[in-house]
């Protein structure tokens, strides 16, 4: 007779268990550096006063203007534009929810969404002049953010992990699914309006104290104001949009003008008399066009800050990684 093997084959033990985690250790690690980067970033827009003052070479209305006609998304631009005090406000309180939700892992698929849309926001206008594409960095937080987007925090530690055991805890063991997602569900949206109840409290507060710690240059109007429905104001004696044949620019101002050569926007700049030079008006940072700031005698980036001496181009502040490109003096007839 024959007898029959019982012997339970077990699978090898794993030698080295720690590996098996460490890709769910790396996205906690991305989860957390977006969350970080969102929340400050959204806080950092509250606590500057320029972000939201149309003077400010800084402000939303001033990126929005430069951004005209730029992009697939230029006519939208044009349309959000018109109300700049509230596009601010969701930009700046959009990126705190998306940054707090990240952080916490609470609503993280729709947090995730959230962050997906403003990156492609972002791409799709401030990052779309960037050459090559892979010097811009909203195309990265773009594709950082979908882990999350389609596996949500992934079984890593989060706030929506916590309040669904929690809620099947405080059922009966044969408590139906649907009835634990329910009651999964009564939790999440209690603490997230705790939550958010605070975020909107602490952004209140930060734009409170950066409107009460203003700097003083911001009160005076270091440009002129710009009409977001055509792009910034221009004044003759130093910020006039002109093609070839223009005047030359008084001493110590700037002439907008367009390159006969490429169509592309450049300045003509006079720092001392005799000297005449020229610059693509494009940010080497993102692409964004610059603006002459007259008071402290250099180009502006509205987008992010970036400043270029106006008689070399050389960067004098910012993230510009290069000062502007030499251009032409076009000649006058």
């Amino acid at each position: 007779m024959w007898e029959q093997d019982t012997t339970v084959l077990t699978p090898p033990a794993d030698p080295e268990p720690s590996r098996r985690v460490q890709p769910m250790r790396s996205l906690l690690v991305l989860r957390l550096f977006l969350g970080a980067t969102f929340t400050f970033a959204g806080l950092h827009k509250l606590y500057d006063p320029g972000f939201l003052t149309g003077t400010s070479s800084e402000s939303v209305q001033r990126q929005v203007a430069a951004l005209h006609g730029t992009g697939p998304v230029a006519e939208l631009l044009g349309l959000a534009g018109t109300h700049p005090v509230a596009l601010g406000m969701v930009i700046a309180f959009g990126g705190l929810a998306v940054g707090v939700g990240t952080l916490l892992g609470l609503w993280t698929r729709l947090a995730a969404a959230g962050g997906f849309l403003l990156s492609l926001t972002f791409f799709l206008t401030v990052g779309w002049r960037v050459r090559p594409y892979y010097y811009g960095s909203d195309i990265v937080f773009l594709f950082a953010w979908t882990p999350f987007l389609f596996g949500e925090a992934g079984g890593m530690p989060s706030v929506d992990a916590w309040l669904a055991a929690r809620a099947a805890r405080r059922l009966p063991p044969d408590s139906p699914a649907n009835l634990v997602s329910r009651r999964a569900l009564l939790y999440t949206s209690w603490l997230t309006g705790v939550v958010a109840g605070s975020a909107l409290l602490l952004g209140a507060g930060v734009g409170r104290l950066g409107r009460a710690r203003q700097r003083p240059a911001l009160a005076a109007t270091p440009n002129p104001p710009t009409d977001v429905s055509t792009g910034p104001a221009t004044d003759a004696s130093t910020d006039a949009s002109a093609g070839p044949g223009s005047s030359t620019p008084p001493v110590g101002g700037a002439v907008l003008m367009t390159d006969p050569s490429s169509g592309d926007p450049i300045y003509v700049a006079q720092p001392a008399p005799g000297q005449v030079v020229a610059f693509r008006a494009i940010c080497t940072h993102a692409g964004c066009q610059v603006t002459f700031t007259p008071q402290a005698k250099c180009f502006t980036c509205p987008c992010h800050g970036a400043t270029f001496d106006m008689s070399t181009g050389a960067v004098l502040g910012g993230p510009a990684p290069t000062a502007l490109p030499r251009a032409s003096v076009p000649k006058t007839s």
